[in-house]
């Protein structure tokens, strides 16, 4: 049916664009909660730990300094990963959305120019306090109720 289509083809879409990015980290480290490690053949910094409960990721977050974010089909509203990790301190590597977009998130990039992330990564270390002020000042005034008018407004927009 329709809806296991377009769940087969989101999750394809996802795959491929989160496959691309973790291939452009060269030399950062990088953990990544999963069981599906085979047939990628990841650099030697890739490293992987066991998938873990929502909670126990977020604090698994809190122990890191750059959070990555690849969500090319969350296009009108922040993944938790963002909000969550900014209001921690960290800095987020994201792809763009409109959202994103809209509010100026530094860091935040095309899918087509999330090549060669440990530049991008070694920016975001070089510049740390001046980053983190601008994405938690991004991220401020967006709680809940923003998020859902602002969703609310996009969906009554592409209605039309």
């Amino acid at each position: 049916d329709l809806k296991n289509f377009f769940e087969l083809v989101n999750g394809l879409v996802r795959i491929k664009k989160r496959l691309h990015i973790l291939r452009s980290i060269k030399y950062h480290k990088v953990l990544i909660a999963s069981d599906n490690r085979e047939d990628y053949n990841f650099s030697k910094n890739i490293s992987f730990v066991r998938p873990m409960g929502y909670f126990d990721m977020l604090k698994k977050q809190r122990e890191h300094k750059i959070i990555l974010n690849c969500n090319p089909n969350f296009d009108l509203c922040l993944h938790d990963r963002v909000s969550y990790s900014v209001s921690n301190g960290a800095i987020v590597l994201s792809d763009k959305n409109r959202l994103l977009d809209e509010i100026s998130f530094p860091f935040s990039y095309r899918y087509s120019e999330m090549n060669y992330l440990d530049d991008k990564i070694d920016e975001c270390l070089k510049m740390w306090d001046l980053i983190k002020e601008k994405q938690q000042a991004c991220i401020k005034p967006f709680g809940c109720d923003y998020i859902i008018s602002k969703i609310i407004d996009n969906y009554n927009k592409f209605k039309e």
